[in-house]
């Protein structure tokens, strides 16, 4: 091989290494920007996570306080049947009595 086809094979092996080192560069950039972006949202959830975790004592006592509403309202729901129920017995023991004294 002469000096000058080494020379070429030198100069096209050199374009080779110049077009896939550029690719890399490239790919390194996309990787970077694409970092930079996971580290921005992440970032923004760290920031939501917080925001959750400060409003969590006042949602537990809020959801605390619908439940001692609900419990008194089963309370007076269960009180009203029991009344009900009641009155019920007693309008079945009046009909059944007075249906056994008619001739």
């Amino acid at each position: 091989m002469t000096t000058e086809e080494r020379v070429t094979l030198l100069e096209g092996s050199l374009s080779t290494l110049n077009r896939v080192l550029s690719a890399q560069e490239l790919h390194n950039r996309d990787v970077a920007h694409n970092m930079t972006i996971l580290l921005g949202i992440a970032s923004a959830q760290q920031l939501d996570i917080k925001a959750i975790k400060e409003d969590l004592p006042v949602i537990k006592e809020r959801i605390g306080h619908v439940e001692s509403q609900i419990d008194m309202l089963t309370q007076q729901v269960d009180a009203q049947f029991a009344a009900v129920n009641h009155r019920l017995d007693a309008l079945i023991a009046l009909i059944t009595g007075s249906q056994g004294k008619q001739p």
